[in-house]
């Protein structure tokens, strides 16, 4: 009984030696090609992950300049503000001089320049507030635009595709599997 399984496993063999054959062919191709897909979605991801660490450090760099700018800003609205209080300070200080001397119309003249000086260095500090503001809406939309950079999108992208070659090898392994052991059977 014995030897008669054998020769019917040889004789299976031997039908189906050119299946296999042809089979084994198919799966070294196919398993070349997913070899070469897999080096070739490598060699897509190095170039990303550079770029996205350029992309990191012209972000990184950015912020630095603009927090920079923003500080400057911010010291010279500071600088203004206290030039301002003292101006202000001088012209009430003149005001009162010039009304103990009891000058009426020099005092008015000079409140009206006062007012004006005033007026003047309000809509300084208000452009300097605005350029603040500017800088740190810049710097809000540059750090937006940083984390909404395609390059995660084209990486995870790649990610997936290799995923997705790694589970059709497997399955080839598991059917060329099959295969051999149905054939042996």
């Amino acid at each position: 009984m014995k030897e008669q399984f054998d020769r019917d496993t040889k004789n299976l063999l031997k039908k189906n030696e050119e299946t296999i054959a042809k089979l084994q062919g198919q799966h070294r191709v196919a398993m070349r090609e997913l070899t070469a897909d897999q080096d070739r979605l490598k060699q897509l991801l190095d170039p990303q992950k550079r770029e996205c660490v350029c992309i990191k450090s012209k972000f990184e760099r950015d912020k630095k300049n603009l927090l920079k700018k923003n500080d400057q800003h911010e010291a010279a609205l500071r600088k203004v503000n206290e030039k301002h209080h003292r101006e202000v300070s001088a012209l009430k200080n003149e005001i009162k001089r010039l009304k103990a001397l009891d000058q009426p119309k020099k005092a008015e003249d000079r409140c009206d320049q006062v007012k004006d000086e005033n007026a003047r260095l309000k809509q300084k500090i208000t452009q300097l507030e605005a350029e603040n503001a500017s800088v740190k809406e810049y710097l809000d939309r540059a750090i937006v635009q940083a984390k909404k950079t395609a390059v995660k999108e084209d990486e995870s992208r790649l990610r997936e595709r290799l995923v997705h070659h790694e589970a059709e090898i497997k399955k080839m392994k598991s059917d060329m599997t099959d295969t051999l052991d149905s054939v042996r059977k």
